[in-house]
Formats: structure tokens, sequence, C-alpha cells
């Protein structure tokens, strides 16, 4: 999966919280894409914490691609691919539902990110590694998945060993920061963890590795989902089923952290 070059100008928009009021006298901006502000003495300002918005303009307003908080104490990047190096563990989720049989499916696919190489080019490796299949749920099943696999990671005692964690969805744009600060649940009484972060990202672009993810894991989503149509059976849920819906199924993707391909082959976890 190649990155494309966008058909429509992309704007760039870093926001900061400096903490305190300051006043910026001069910005650099380097080559590579990273930025520097500094005050009337020169001195070099570091912002308490910063976010890097993409975005392309249409008639009704622009239409945001992306948004992943970036590390105020270092360069700031305008590059989206440069702020995903922060992290060293990079979980996609995305979830797609579709009327099947007379009930309403919801599969959640989680794509694996993981970089086999960070310089002097950085390298991706990424595949759908599991999803989760719910039935007739009564909330919104993105927010559903998203809690499901908090609480999965929660209970891993290896979890550390995954270092620095990103969450990318594509859905409640206009709560992220919110949920992402603990202002707001993830869903019931389960809020974001403190050990993760949480980036948006779209599915209507090609052209950057976070783009790429969310559309990954909508991909394996939707192949699963027509594997389902297709005929695969309505098997007796695994566990019981979480609150909030009928049925709960794990299915499990071969081919971890390699290129994903439109005919990964899924099938029930046991």
């Amino acid at each position: 999966m190649k990155r494309q070059k966008p058909s429509k100008p992309r704007t760039s928009i870093v926001t900061m919280d400096m903490g305190i009021p300051v006043e910026v006298k001069t910005v650099s901006v380097s080559g590579d894409g990273s930025i520097e502000f500094f005050d009337g003495k020169g001195n070099s300002l570091q912002p308490v914490k910063a976010t890097l918005e993409r975005s392309y303009e249409r008639a009704k307003g622009p239409k945001v691609l992306s948004r992943i908080p970036v590390d105020g104490s270092a360069r700031i990047s305008s590059d989206p691919n440069t702020a995903l190096l922060a992290y060293d563990t990079i979980f996609s989720i995305d979830t797609n539902t579709r009327s099947i049989g007379g009930q309403e499916i919801s599969i959640a696919a989680v794509v694996l990110g993981k970089w086999t190489q960070r310089s002097p080019s950085p390298i991706l490796g990424f595949a759908p590694v599991h999803a989760l299949e719910f039935r007739n749920v009564d909330c919104h099943p993105d927010l559903l998945a998203l809690k499901q696999h908090i609480v999965q990671m929660e209970g891993d005692p290896n979890r550390s060993s995954a270092g620095l964690i990103a969450f990318i969805v594509d859905s409640h744009l206009g709560n992220l920061s919110k949920i992402a600060s603990r202002e707001l649940p993830v869903l019931d009484d389960c809020f974001f963890p403190e050990w993760a972060d949480l980036l948006y990202a779209s599915d209507a672009a090609k052209d950057s590795l976070v783009n790429m993810l969310l559309r990954a894991s909508d991909s394996a989503a939707n192949n699963l989902l027509q594997h389902i149509e297709g005929g695969s059976g309505y098997a007796a849920s695994q566990v019981e089923a979480p609150e909030h819906s009928s049925y709960f199924r794990v299915w499990h993707f071969q081919g971890a952290i390699k290129q994903p391909k439109k005919t990964d082959i899924a099938s029930p976890g046991s």
C-alpha cells in the first residue's frame, strides 16, 4: 500500500497551549517541516501541549483528515508521519455495521502498526491482527469497540512492553479531546487510559500513514462483513456478550506486521 499524492491542497495547523500567556516573536521552520518558536529575547518556547491537524478546504467547511497530539518538549513537526514516530505501538480501530440476516452486525477491525525502522528512512509495518464482532448494539459501536480494546489491554501484564501506545479512530471528532483528557468517558464508566494517546484519522486520504492505517482497518472490517454475509454461519458467542451487545465474537487475521492484502482470510478465534 503506497502513499498517494493528494488531489486537493492540504493545510496543516499546529495548535499550542503554552500554559501561561506568552508572546511569540519569531517562528523558525526547517526544511523537514519542524517548527520552533522564540520570544523577544530569542529564548525557545515550549508548549505544555500541542496538536497537529491536517485538512483540506471544501464548500461546507474544512475536511479534517487527521488530528495528532505532538510532544511540545521537542521540535514540533508539521508532518503527520514524523508525529507518528513518537509512538512505539499503534492501533487503528474502525467499525463498520451492516444488516445481515435480520441483525445489525458491527465489525471493529484492529490494525497493529510497529516501526521496523526509524532511521535513516522510517518504515512502518502494519496489518490487521483481530476484529471484534458485535450484534444489535444499543450504543455507538465505535465507542463500544474502543472500550473493549482498552479493557482488554488494561488487564494485560505485558502492556508496558508495548512502549508508548496510540489509538487511531475516525469518529466523534468533536469530543475526542475531552475523551482523551478524561473529561468525558469513552463509554459508561470506562475512561481513556493515561498510558496511551488518542488520534483521529479519516479514510478520505491516502497520503499519510495515519490515514493509511485507518483505511486498512476500514478495508479489513468490510472484508469480514462480506465473509459473514457470504455464509460464515451463526456460531455460539465465544464468551458472554459485553453490555450493549447481544452477541460477541473475536476473529483473528493471519500475517501480522506484514503488508495487508485484500486476500487476507479471517477465521473465528478460539
